[in-house]
């Protein structure tokens, strides 16, 4: 497989973006970059509208997207939704090697679980994250 062809296999993915409501500005400004990118990135945030079934359309997405990206910061290890999010991506073949968690604040209560997972820091620049979450896809095997 070509350079160009995996590049193009990775743009078509889509990527859900796991976070909790106090990240949701970082989350917005990630999933605007990846979609400059080329990928297509969900964000309960900005995908979600008032008066939709949220539990639905998180599902519907979890079901249609092949990557992760878990924004890791203490209201997010707080986060029943978060939690679940990541138990769901763990266990679908789906998301084989593409949980990808971006550590937005220290936190002591990181899961064990995603410690495994090759990780990034947020830093303050979002389409540089961006940039580094579709070097990390290009190097997962198909």
């Amino acid at each position: 497989m070509t350079a160009e062809s995996w590049v193009l296999i990775i743009k078509k993915m889509r990527v859900f973006i796991s976070h909790a409501s106090e990240d949701a500005d970082l989350a917005r400004a990630l999933a605007k970059h990846l979609s400059k990118m080329g990928l297509e990135a969900w964000s309960s945030d900005a995908d979600v509208l008032p008066g939709e079934n949220w539990a639905a359309k998180i599902s519907e997405a979890l079901d249609h997207s092949e990557v992760m990206v878990v924004l890791m910061s203490p209201a997010a290890v707080k986060s029943k939704w978060v939690r679940e999010e990541i138990q769901y991506a763990l266990g679908s073949n789906r998301y084989a090697g593409r949980v990808i968690p971006v550590l937005v604040e220290p936190t002591e209560d990181f899961p064990w679980v995603l410690r495994r997972f090759q990780g990034l820091e947020a830093g303050d620049d979002p389409e540089r994250l961006s940039q580094n979450i579709l070097d990390l896809l290009q190097k997962v095997p198909q």
